[in-house]
């Protein structure tokens, strides 16, 4: 189900097969606030490379040019990773989430991950 507003698609919890969790709340129509919580004890990670914050209230930005989606800061203030989540439709009942990583050089790193609601 595709829902009316772009960004909307987006919102809820979401996992992956191996028990991570991705939190994404609205805060307008063209920003949200991205949560991730690793397997197998929930809690957010550290990152390094940004002052040992948590991975909690990651801003995200909408983005309908290019390729649409969600695109969440990792590093802050767009100074260096970005999570690319792109929505896809599955089924009437199911939602799914794809994703990629890329660097602020729009260099794409290899893997992603799937994420169901």
């Amino acid at each position: 189900m595709i829902l009316d507003s772009y960004i909307d698609n987006y919102i809820g919890e979401w996992n992956d097969e191996s028990g991570n969790r991705l939190s994404i709340k609205k805060v307008d129509e063209t920003t949200a606030l991205v949560s991730f919580f690793a397997s197998p004890d929930g809690q957010p990670i550290h990152r390094p490379w940004c002052g040992e914050e948590p991975t909690v209230d990651m801003i995200a930005k909408y983005n309908s040019q290019e390729e649409a989606g969600l695109e969440v800061d990792l590093w802050g203030k767009r100074r260096g990773f970005t999570l690319h989540l792109t929505f896809e439709a599955q089924y009437e009942q199911a939602r799914c989430l794809g994703s990629r990583i890329e660097s602020i050089y729009r260099r794409r790193l290899p893997g992603s991950i799937l994420l169901s609601i």
